[in-house]
């Protein structure tokens, strides 16, 4: 079985048990008010490129028209989970001094993985959220291995608890849900307009789920296939 075909079979999993009342991932629970939260996770994230951004807000177009009720992600929150580093929490779960501990480890793994190739093509709900399944090849599973085991030997590990550890795959949330959806057929059924990107660079972020001003940070950006951080010293804060 190709590794695709083994995430495409993750996500029809992950679909199945929303429909069924159940989730076997842990997930953010939604908050009173999104932009407003001060709860904050850290993890490392891909940022889809401005060429597919029109696909991206048809695609969250066509999902909101079935859940008018639910948060639209902003788009400067739209991002790709490559490895989950620290769940949300208030206070945070982790330091800046981990955070730099983090950063570093990103420049010493990241640019031995070449640039990853995505397709986001089905729909993927979680009990608080829909957004879209990004596939690829194995390189995005060497990658994600790669980064767990650095996270572990700098002290820092992942305390997510995540629904397969074998299989890895990523994906684009665009809505979240403030009370738990009843009509997960339409929703996980829904067809979606085909995203195809390339990673080219990641990102390690710590931010609420809105990315509101004043609650997120970058703390640096590392190529893929390069020779390490592309600005990782100066922290960007919006």
């Amino acid at each position: 079985m190709d590794y695709e075909r083994e995430q495409r079979a993750l996500v029809a999993r992950l679909n199945r048990e929303c429909r069924e009342g159940w989730y076997s991932g842990e997930v953010a629970a939604s908050p009173a008010d999104f932009e407003a939260d001060q709860r904050v996770f850290l993890a490392i994230v891909a940022v889809p490129p401005i060429g597919v951004l029109e696909q991206i807000r048809s695609n969250q177009r066509r999902l909101a028209a079935l859940h008018d009720r639910a948060y639209r992600v902003p788009e400067r929150a739209w991002h790709l989970t490559i490895k989950s580093v620290r769940t949300i929490s208030d206070p945070p779960s982790f330091t800046e001094d981990q955070a730099e501990l983090v950063l570093g480890m990103m420049d010493r793994v990241v640019p031995r993985h070449r640039p990853i190739s995505l397709r986001l093509t089905e729909v993927l709900c979680t009990p608080t959220s829909a957004g879209i399944a990004a596939f690829s090849g194995p390189e995005l599973g060497r990658l994600v291995a790669d980064l767990d085991c650095g996270l572990r030997e700098v002290g820092v590990p992942d305390n997510k608890r995540h629904a397969s550890t074998g299989v890895h795959f990523t994906n684009l949330t665009l809505l979240r849900f403030a009370a738990i959806p009843t009509d997960w057929d339409r929703l996980t059924c829904e067809p979606v307009e085909p995203v195809e990107l390339e990673v080219t660079q990641v990102q390690l972020v710590s931010a609420n789920l809105a990315y509101s001003p004043g609650r997120t940070v970058v703390h640096g950006r590392v190529e893929l296939g390069s020779t390490g951080m592309a600005n990782g010293s100066d922290r960007e804060r919006t």
